[in-house]
């Protein structure tokens, strides 16, 4: 089996080999959901000389996004992010190079946005979570106050007890390494805290960690009076996020900040910094408004209905394969349960529906126009 790997930020994807083997017969269709409520994509896929079979994802949660973006930043300025491939509801910080420690130069930073490959439950006081602007489950901290000039990093646990889980249970794969490593999050095996390092600097509109005459002043200053539907117009000299280059906020926050740089070292540890910077308490978490929302799942309603419609024009093994794969797992490991005990069991309780063995693959195929969008 191939994996599909897409980057972030509209980037190029690329396949890679599992070493994975998922068998081979002669399937007619498929329908592809969450079958199992874990926020994965489960496919139920029909065969005509083979029992039906269910493939459940296992699939561990990663992290595959981390933004910024301050809560005054103007709608128009969040899409001029997204229409030049720099992050969708924030700004995507680089990754797999030394870029991802260039200075955010926005004065006015006060969120951070993860993203998952599925829902996640996530016990950190001052996080809110559901389903963001992209489809995808996020994490929001919100802070108290702008970051300011500062060097920080963000951690989630991936340790037992207290770790970040999804919905099954099983723990965060976080495992990162800053200027290296590339989205996912992990090493493929269960466990492992996610620990992100970024910079801010208000004004450093090269990102280099100087503010100075040339180029962040200059670069301003050939800005100063444009907007976003106008020419000279920069995302990284709009220091306030508002679609405006003008006299307040932005050319007083270049000559506050200007010969500053960022503080000496590097954050001690998850979580810390190093004398030269603020201290995390000075922008503690807010308490969360929200918690963690479960995604409509109308794909099991919808599976349910193809399997359970009778038409016994075939015969058919009496059985309903259900088979876990996920990327990690290889050739001979592959899962396969009788669905007696498993899913067919709880739909003849809870549906009173009739068994498997008198459908046949070709109707059910023909069943899935009827049953209405899959998502």
């Amino acid at each position: 089996m191939w994996l599909f790997r897409a980057a972030p930020s509209g980037g190029t994807g690329d396949f890679t080999d599992t070493a994975q083997q998922l068998g081979n017969h002669d399937s007619y269709g498929e329908a592809v959901g969450d079958l199992d409520g874990d926020g994965d994509l489960d496919a139920f896929v029909a065969n005509i000389f083979h029992g039906d079979r269910v493939w459940l994802n296992d699939n561990l949660p990663v992290i595959t996004e981390v933004l910024v973006r301050g809560s005054g930043w103007t709608q128009p300025f969040l899409d001029e992010l997204e229409n030049l491939s720099l992050g969708t509801d924030g700004y995507s910080i680089p990754v797999g190079s030394i870029d991802q420690l260039d200075a955010l130069p926005w004065s006015n930073i006060d969120q951070v946005l993860i993203r998952f490959n599925k829902q996640v439950n996530v016990d950190v006081t001052g996080l809110t979570t559901g389903i963001g602007a992209t489809g995808d489950f996020e994490a929001v901290w919100t802070l108290t106050a702008d970051v300011a000039t500062n060097k920080l990093r963000t951690r989630l646990d991936g340790a037992a007890g207290g770790a970040v889980t999804d919905t099954a249970g099983r723990v965060l794969d976080g495992e990162w390494t800053d200027t290296v490593s590339i989205y996912p999050s992990g090493d493929d095996v269960a466990g492992g805290d996610f620990a992100f390092r970024f910079n801010v600097l208000p004004a450093d509109s090269n990102g280099d960690g100087f503010v100075t005459l040339n180029p962040d002043v200059q670069a301003h200053l050939n800005g100063l009076g444009s907007s976003i539907v106008g020419s000279g117009y920069a995302v990284f000299t709009d220091y306030n996020g508002d679609g405006l280059i003008t006299l307040n906020p932005d050319t007083q926050t270049v000559l506050n900040n200007l010969g500053t740089s960022l503080p000496a070292g590097d954050p001690a540890g998850p979580g810390v910094v190093t004398a030269g910077g603020s201290a995390p308490s000075a922008a503690t978490a807010v308490a969360p408004s929200a918690r963690a929302v479960t995604k409509l799942n109308t794909t099991t309603s919808a599976l349910e209905r193809v399997i359970a419609i009778p038409t016994g024009r075939h015969a058919m093994p009496r059985y309903l394969d259900v088979t876990g794969f996920d990327r990690a797992r290889i050739a001979g490991q592959a899962r396969s349960d009788n669905v007696t005990g498993v899913v067919h069991a709880e739909m003849i309780n809870a549906h009173r529906i009739l068994d498997v063995s008198e459908s046949d693959s070709e109707d059910s195929i023909d069943l899935l126009a009827q049953v209405g969008p899959i998502f």
